[in-house]
């Protein structure tokens, strides 16, 4: 083609549906599920907490890595912090070409800080929903032996469900979460198996070891490990 000066008439008008081929995710009720917590910035540096369901603890609340959460139906589910900085053994395994919901939930209470663009390597997801939450249950407490402690004091409560973008429906390998939200994504691993990250991708909060490795294995490699296979995780 050559480059003119005057404006070309062009009558191509996109259609609707883009891709023929697109398929939605749709994590069947059984997927395994993971729940990755980002806390606040104040009063310590923000951290990525992986979380697994748990029974509810008889004492007091808080407790140092205890979140209870409150969805829309009103069910109460209890989470215990697995790992919490990058040196941490590995605590989510997928099974090769499983389908699982990965859940991304922001404790940051002001509503005015910056997203975290949520980033895991090796797959597209898709976003199936953002809902955002009351959070202001999330607490920082001193620790007895020095530092600070955090944890709910209540459970989280479930407010309002928010838009995804059309684009955020798509395949993707980044999701914008903002203050106060929980975002899922559903994601399929037909990816060659190996050890992976999922992070932040703001660049400081990288160095800040907002980062975590996960492994990919095959079926019949998870099935050889101690109390086999995987089981859904929160």
């Amino acid at each position: 083609f050559r480059v003119a000066s005057r404006a070309g008439h062009d009558t191509f008008v996109p259609p609707k549906r883009l891709a023929t081929s697109f398929t939605p995710a749709d994590p069947p009720a059984s997927a395994p599920e993971r729940l990755v917590i980002v806390t606040p910035v104040y009063p310590k540096d923000p951290e990525l907490w992986e979380m697994e369901e748990t029974e509810a603890p008889d004492g007091k609340l808080p407790i140092d890595g205890i979140v209870q959460i409150e969805d829309e139906r009103g069910t109460v589910r209890t989470f215990r912090r697995v790992s919490a900085t990058f040196e941490d053994p590995v605590r989510f395994t997928v099974a090769a070409g499983a389908t699982e919901r990965w859940r991304f939930l922001s404790l940051e209470k002001s509503a005015g800080a910056y997203p975290h663009p949520m980033h895991l390597h090796s797959v597209a997801f898709q976003g199936l929903s953002r809902e955002v939450y009351d959070v202001s249950s999330f607490t920082f407490f001193e620790l007895p032996g020095g530092g600070y402690g955090a944890g709910t004091s209540t459970p989280i409560r479930w407010k309002e469900n928010a838009p995804l973008t059309a684009a955020e429906q798509g395949p993707k390998d980044v999701i914008s979460l903002a203050p106060a939200q929980l975002i899922t994504v559903g994601a399929t691993f037909n990816g060659p198996p190996g050890r992976f990250m999922h992070h932040c991708h703001v660049y400081e909060h990288e160095d800040m070891m907002m980062m975590r490795p996960f492994v990919v294995q095959p079926e019949a490699v998870m099935k050889l490990a101690p109390h086999h296979g995987h089981r859904p995780h929160g």
